[in-house]
């Protein structure tokens, strides 16, 4: 659910992402082997995870010869993804205002030892193709992805239009949680917690203003958090822009 090529953009200078090289995804252990078989001929190297220890041992990510797999927890907040928070799930998503999530998605970039191991990767690919996910393949994969787009040269307002695009490729998902909600809420408040649970630009908005706060610049963001300098910045957009 939620897979996706995030080639095709248009960077501020004229040029353009390649396609085939960075794909994002929510959860990946319900994978059939003919998914296994697409991920192999997609040339995907590696596959970096945002999950905790209980969300991947609950749902492992599949164990393929020819991809190396690499889980940093993104959130460190035990609240947010704790077996306590799917028993209390409704009250959880009650308290998802807009407010306490872009609070959360403010934290989320700084000082994070996933998105550095994400940068990380994405120095070391060099050209080689990987997949980033989380659960749902929108919060926490919708800051990395941003933070790729924004270090290759993308403008925000794309970055904002591809964020954003989880909206609709999780309303499958969405509609299967609203059935399992009815049995305990009733149809004004499940309809009220689904709002709450949209992604909104605010939330990114949050992530550049924490970075902007902390660093002043996103160029001086990636260089004291990733040591990406502009040298190895425009090394990056070498291999990944056409």
């Amino acid at each position: 659910m939620n897979f996706r090529d995030m080639g095709g953009y248009k960077t501020t200078d004229g040029r353009e992402v390649k396609a085939g090289l960075i794909f994002r995804s929510a959860d990946l252990s319900a994978m059939t082997e003919k998914d296994i078989a697409l991920l192999q001929e997609l040339g995907i190297t590696a596959i970096f995870d945002y999950r905790d220890d209980h969300e991947a041992l609950k749902q492992p990510d599949p164990v393929i010869p020819s991809i190396k797999n690499i889980r940093v927890s993104a959130i460190n907040d035990p609240n947010l993804t704790s077996a306590d928070f799917e028993k209390d799930m409704l009250k959880h998503l009650r308290e998802m205002s807009v407010e306490t999530m872009a609070a959360m998605y403010g934290k989320m970039p700084i000082n994070s030892p996933s998105y550095k191991a994400l940068m990380k990767l994405f120095e070391e690919q060099e050209g080689a193709a990987f997949l980033h996910h989380c659960m749902g393949g929108r919060d926490r994969t919708g800051v990395g992805g941003a933070l790729i787009l924004t270090t290759l040269g993308v403008d925000r307002h794309t970055i904002i239009e591809d964020y954003l695009i989880s909206n609709v490729t999780l309303a499958p998902m969405n509609e299967q949680m609203k059935e399992r909600m009815k049995p305990h809420l009733s149809e004004e408040q499940i309809e009220e917690l689904m709002e709450n649970m949209r992604l909104r630009q605010e939330f990114l908005d949050a992530v550049f203003s924490a970075i902007e706060e902390s660093y002043g610049t996103f160029e001086a963001y990636l260089e004291q958090e990733f040591g990406i300098d502009a040298e190895r910045r425009a090394k990056l957009q070498s291999y990944y822009l056409a």
